[in-house]
């Protein structure tokens, strides 16, 4: 089981557009006209968030999009937190890794470029210059490795010796054949934590998880305050007492009454 995250969702809309990250239902579904988020409203934020809570730049986003990043995460060491990146490297400089090195992670994930198009990284010198330097200068991390959702490209695959490589429909709202889709009914437990792998999008708001891709739901807004993220609904699905998107999770587990 995960520990107690919150992913920062550095800007709403990604141009990386992969497959199995559904940006059109989230541009549909987010209202707010703040679409990026600021240095100064993350600073805020982040000081309403307990210690004991993890905060990894991944989101809905890539989080290097954000020309703003690199000091969110660097703030968001120097304040004492647990940082974890999840990144396809999408406007990241070989300048600005080397001062990623000189800080402490959890968990550093590179998400590579594949051989079915399945993410939109464009393969060129600069790309391949960036990944083997990252291979050959790792960061401090407890746990540094590749994700690729496929074979990975040709061109890098003399860079890359094993990788973590799964799809899933984020809950039912990836349309395409290739996923199956999952339905179960009543009670459920999730897998991956007590309801507290939440997303934080630029206007405050914290959405459930990283399935929750049409903002179905949304636990409150973090200018209240995190210990009123309000998560009674997923508690009453859990128990069977109404449906959730929980229920099309490849991350729920029903569970049958006795």
């Amino acid at each position: 089981m995960n520990k107690p995250h919150l992913e920062i969702t550095t800007r709403i809309g990604c141009r990386v557009n992969c497959l199995f990250c559904p940006q059109s239902k989230l541009l549909e579904s987010y209202k707010d006209d703040t679409k990026v988020l600021s240095f100064d409203s993350f600073k805020k934020y982040l000081n309403k968030i307990p210690k004991n809570i993890d905060i990894h730049f991944s989101g809905m986003a890539e989080p290097f999009l954000n020309p703003d990043a690199m000091r969110m995460i660097m703030h968001s060491v120097f304040e004492g937190y647990n940082v974890s990146i999840f990144t396809t490297l999408q406007g990241l400089t070989l300048q600005q890794y080397e001062q990623l090195l000189v800080l402490d992670f959890d968990m550093f994930c590179v998400h590579i470029a594949d051989d079915h198009g399945h993410t939109n990284i464009k393969v060129d010198k600069k790309y391949i210059e960036l990944l083997d330097y990252i291979n050959k200068y790792k960061p401090k991390a407890k746990k540094f490795w590749h994700q690729c959702h496929g074979v990975p490209h040709k061109d890098i695959r003399h860079l890359i010796s094993t990788v973590d490589a799964y799809m899933i429909d984020r809950a039912g709202n990836v349309e395409h054949e290739m996923f199956t889709k999952t339905e179960i009914e009543g009670k459920f437990i999730c897998t991956a934590g007590d309801f507290n792998q939440n997303i934080l999008l630029p206007n405050g708001d914290v959405v459930l998880c990283c399935m929750d891709y049409k903002l179905e739901h949304i636990l409150g807004n973090l200018n209240d305050g995190y210990f009123n993220l309000d998560k009674s609904k997923l508690y009453d699905a859990m128990n069977g007492k109404c449906k959730a998107l929980c229920h099309k999770c490849n991350r729920a587990k029903g569970v049958d009454d006795e």
